[in-house]
């Protein structure tokens, strides 16, 4: 099965759609500042009737820029001769952040179903993969690569469900390694108001589905 996986940029004032694909990129303008500013304009949640989560990246830091290794997982049925059988499957994004201007966020959609969100590419090692990249350059340096410390939210224990926006948000700390401490907290979307001026993620969900073939 393909999964359509959309970076967004959640650091800008307004809402469009810039490109978009089954497995490509797009860029998303933030709904925070406009709904901070008029309220009830778009939403910070995906929604349930979307099919999405949204993992969203703050770098909160006040002079490092922050490359986060974004995994999710999926359980998926497949074929092995007459049976079906349960396959994990594994999905990593990397998004680079500044401590400056608007790049101090970015976000990425994942299609549902989802099973479990975590930094770094191995969920099961929150404590010694590599999760963060401090001082990461686009096209360039490559960074200093630091574990998360935070275990991966399970939707199978009800940390998550289709819909909701996770966030992992890096701030400083002194005697950590690399002085950068992650916490992830979850917006869930039967929380949010069911009607937007902008539908943005719905709009997102019918572009792609007009985009497939017909069968």
């Amino acid at each position: 099965m393909r999964h359509a996986t959309i970076k967004v940029m959640t650091g800008l004032a307004a809402v469009g759609l810039v490109t978009l694909g089954c497995n490509s990129n797009a860029s998303l303008f933030n709904p925070s500042f406009v709904n901070f500013t008029s309220g009830g304009v778009v939403p910070l949640t995906p929604g349930l009737a979307s099919q999405f989560i949204l993992v969203r990246v703050v770098n909160n830091t006040n002079d490092t820029s922050i490359e986060f290794v974004v995994t999710v997982e999926r359980e998926e049925q497949v074929s092995q001769g007459d049976d079906l059988v349960t396959q994990t499957t594994r999905e990593t994004q990397r998004l680079i952040t500044f401590p400056v201007g608007t790049a101090f966020e970015q976000g990425v959609l994942f299609e549902c179903p989802v099973t479990r969100v975590g930094l770094g590419e191995n969920l099961n090692n929150p404590t010694t993969e590599p999760a963060l990249f401090l001082n990461a350059q686009v096209g360039g340096q490559a960074g200093f690569g630091v574990p998360g410390n935070v275990n991966p939210l399970d939707a199978r224990v009800g940390n998550f469900t289709c819909g909701d926006t996770i966030v992992f948000q890096a701030t400083e700390q002194a005697g950590t390694v690399g002085g950068v401490r992650v916490g992830s907290f979850v917006l869930p979307a039967a929380d949010q108001p069911t009607e937007y001026r902008i539908d943005t993620f719905n709009n997102v969900r019918r572009f792609i589905e007009e985009q497939q073939p017909d069968e």
